[in-house]
């Protein structure tokens, strides 16, 4: 946070606890902003997405057919654009 306070005001990090606090700590009340939904980096042969509302779901080659996840989550795979792995996640 304190580095996008040096950024935004073209400040070297000395001066954001000297002359910018003050917006650091508007940062640091409004928090890190948590996205809906994402999709961690397939590695190997795994991937894994983390829904909000849903929590996370891991794929690997072993439990490929174990989720049996609604069509709006599976839609929502989709949804993200990523290359899939296994073809019950919208490949």
């Amino acid at each position: 946070m304190a580095a996008a306070v040096c950024v935004e005001n073209e400040v070297v990090p000395r001066e954001v606890g000297e002359r910018r606090f003050d917006r650091l700590a508007e940062k640091m009340r409004a928090g890190v902003p948590v996205p809906e939904t994402f999709a961690c980096p397939s590695v190997g042969r795994w991937e894994s997405y983390h829904f909000k509302d849903f929590g996370h779901i891991f794929y690997t080659p072993d439990n490929a057919g174990e989720h049996q996840l609604p069509e709006s989550i599976k839609a929502s795979i989709r949804k993200l654009g990523k290359s899939h792995l296994f073809k019950h996640t919208g490949r």
